[in-house]
């Protein structure tokens, strides 16, 4: 099975309500990809054996997972709390043993190279050329997005607009974003929306019973999410 991602974003996703509606197993279909420099596109490739770094960033925190792929494999995973907090921690696990580090991290930019020398340190992978994706948890996609998408400067530019629907979250799914481009530039990168499986509910399901305006100007509606 074989599953064609373009640059606007993937073809075909499965319609599963588990995989939808949880990013750390949606983004596995993201997984096995190999890129094509002719043609400029990713596929899904059950053959190769890949790492992907699945990371779901809050507004004060970082957790993520590193799966090797497709055995479904998690590699390493953990989280990060009090981002730009006093009193940062995080804790990582691999082989089933649990490890804690203290150091006060400023932003997400820090986080991120807390998480990415967590990797090197425990030897989950020895190089970050390993890392072959990354999949990014994103809570709102509005009634733009309905499946998952690479992220390029229009999916950024998405986040940025859709920041009054999720005024808490957004911040920090964007600065996760914004600092694991920096660390990782070379490295293909999927955004998984909260929203994306609900798009679709009919509309008179999703509409609340209040002037049509509310609706049309502001968005104000169901999104069937949380």
């Amino acid at each position: 099975m074989r599953y064609s991602c373009y640059s606007k974003g993937i073809t075909k996703i499965p319609n599963d309500t588990q995989l939808r509606a949880n990013p750390l197993k949606s983004l596995k279909f993201f997984i096995y990809l190999s890129i094509d420099n002719k043609s400029d596109f990713f596929i899904f490739q059950k053959k190769q054996i890949m790492k992907i770094l699945v990371v779901n960033a809050g507004s004060s925190s970082l957790k993520f997972q590193l799966f090797e792929m497709p055995e479904e494999k998690v590699i390493i995973s953990g989280y990060i709390e009090k981002v730009g907090i006093e009193g940062s921690f995080w804790n990582t696990k691999i082989n089933g043993e649990k490890i804690r580090g203290e150091k006060d991290l400023k932003n997400h930019t820090e986080a991120v190279q807390v998480m990415l020398d967590e990797l090197l340190k425990y030897h989950a992978v020895e190089s970050l050329d390993e890392i072959k994706g990354v999949g990014h948890r994103v809570l709102h996609g509005g009634e733009k997005y309905s499946d998952s998408v690479i992220i390029d400067g229009n999916a950024i530019q998405s986040i940025k607009d859709l920041m009054k629907l999720g005024p808490l979250h957004h911040p920090g799914n964007l600065a996760g974003i914004e600092a694991m481009q920096k660390a990782l530039p070379e490295v293909p990168m999927v955004a998984v929306y909260d929203t994306a499986f609900h798009q679709t509910m009919p509309k008179y399901n999703f509409l609340y019973p209040v002037p049509m305006e509310w609706y049309e100007k502001y968005g104000v509606r169901k999104y069937g999410f949380h």
